[in-house]
């Protein structure tokens, strides 16, 4: 089953759980599964996010929450070499990556 976002525009609505962080006004430029194991579109979707003007890219619970995906660390490590700060959570908060914001 594919997840239709609702929690996390809530939580990007009301700057909540892992968007709690920002004070600005977010603007929402993309959202994308990861396009099934083993996240083959992953990095592929954040890019077209990060060339549409995407400054952070936050990744679900469904890929960031315990052992859900296998894939995830690579996923990560993937899109962070696109420059930009990956924070793992949505609608909750989880350990935050920083590599990308260099």
């Amino acid at each position: 089953a594919q997840c239709n976002g609702a929690h996390c525009f809530t939580a990007i609505h009301n700057k909540t759980e892992a968007f709690d962080q920002y004070d600005e006004d977010i603007l929402l430029v993309g959202y994308a599964t990861c396009g099934g194991c083993c996240g083959r579109d992953a990095v592929r979707r954040a890019k077209i996010m990060v060339d549409g003007g995407a400054e952070v890219i936050h990744l679900s619970g469904c890929l960031c929450g315990g052992n859900l995906c296998p894939f995830k660390d690579r996923i990560i490590k993937d899109i962070e070499y696109l420059k930009v700060p990956v924070v793992l959570g949505t609608h909750h908060k989880f350990e935050q990556s920083i590599a990308g914001s260099a």
